[in-house]
């Protein structure tokens, strides 16, 4: 009589979608569904929204596969947590599908998702696949400089896609690449628009274990700085502070009181866009996103602007 041997069946390969709000997680989302590496795979869906409404849920593309739904708040914290390892736990018990694709909400912190995975009854139930961020590539610059999760995301990814690229400028894409190599050398980068990706190149995607808060050198922070003021700005010296940041400064927008009037000055990336103001302000009042310099030294080069020396 020859003995046979009951193996454990195979791990779970779980597939998680971070970027911040309106990255455009669930267009891509819809994109890798209809690929032909998940078209034909039996699946899981977990959708997580912060909100109640559970919006997400109703345009993802799920066809027959089971879809799960937590909408009082990020899937990678503790007031969901009951929740996430319930379904979990149905997903491993009942349904047994050969993936699960996970949606986190915009302001998911996915340091966690580690310890989430390797819960005592879960243990070897699941294996995370790939963390796939997908950065929004007219916005994320904006909301690095104010929201830890948007960076935090980047550098706990896999890989990072940077989407929406038809919307800015080939040398700002680059400079994007750039910023985000600062913050996890790691992950691979990838580029589309409209959600569109090559699963072909996903799929050779390994997931990097990762422990503690960092995951290399801290990156020079992003910040933002306000800039309001009565007196009129000096336009040469104006336009030479931007020159000499260059790279440093992510974006500009606002109100400019030039000394032959004020308009509505904004700068993206490299490109910079003048427009008659578009209310009663007169007087200058903008918001400077930068990076790797000091807060205080490009305050001081801004202020040398004005055509009058601030009193002391």
């Amino acid at each position: 009589m020859t003995e046979t041997s009951i193996t454990d069946p195979a791990p779970i390969d779980v597939w998680i979608l971070s970027g911040y709000l309106g990255a455009g997680k669930t267009t891509t989302l819809n994109s890798m569904l209809k690929s032909e590496f998940f078209s034909n795979k039996n699946l899981a869906l977990i959708i997580n929204e912060f909100g109640n409404m559970g919006i997400d849920g109703k345009i993802v593309e799920s066809k027959e596969h089971p879809k799960y739904e937590i909408n009082k708040g990020s899937i990678f914290c503790i007031c969901t947590k009951t929740d996430f390892i319930r379904y979990m736990t149905e997903i491993s018990e009942n349904i047994q599908p050969q993936a699960l694709l996970i949606e986190a909400t915009g302001i998911a912190e996915t340091r966690d998702i580690e310890s989430f995975v390797k819960e005592p009854h879960l243990k070897d139930r699941f294996r995370v696949r790939a963390n796939i961020c997908i950065v929004d590539a007219v916005n994320f610059t904006k909301a690095a400089a104010y929201f830890r999760p948007v960076t935090s995301q980047v550098r706990w990814a896999d890989c990072v896609i940077i989407n929406k690229t038809d919307l800015i400028r080939h040398e700002d894409v680059e400079t994007l690449k750039e910023l985000i190599t600062k913050y996890n050398k790691q992950a691979r980068i990838f580029v589309t628009s409209h959600g569109n990706i090559d699963m072909a190149l996903l799929k050779d995607i390994r997931h990097i274990q990762r422990k503690g808060e960092a995951l290399d050198k801290p990156p020079e922070p992003i910040f933002a700085v306000s800039f309001e003021t009565g007196q009129p700005i000096d336009e040469k010296r104006f336009l030479e502070v931007i020159r000499k940041l260059g790279n440093k400064l992510l974006r500009l927008k606002g109100n400019v009181n030039f000394a032959h009037g004020s308009e509505y000055f904004e700068v993206v990336g490299s490109e910079i866009i003048r427009k008659p103001r578009c209310d009663n302000l007169e007087k200058t009042a903008f918001v400077i996103i930068a990076w790797q310099t000091e807060k205080d030294h490009l305050t001081e080069m801004f202020e040398s602007s004005y055509e009058k020396p601030l009193e002391k």
